[in-house]
């Protein structure tokens, strides 16, 4: 992603919550994508 690239992704995040835009914004920038996933217990 060169400098312009940022400055718009930047400005976007500033601009916007939500998750649809974000993402929108995001295709074609994502070098790998995990998903996390936690079991916990309560005491």
């Amino acid at each position: 992603m060169n400098k312009e690239e940022w400055l718009e992704f930047a400005k976007l995040l500033v601009h916007s919550s939500h998750k649809a835009e974000l993402e929108k914004a995001m295709v074609g920038h994502i070098l790998e994508q995990a998903e996390l996933l936690g079991v916990y217990q309560k005491f």
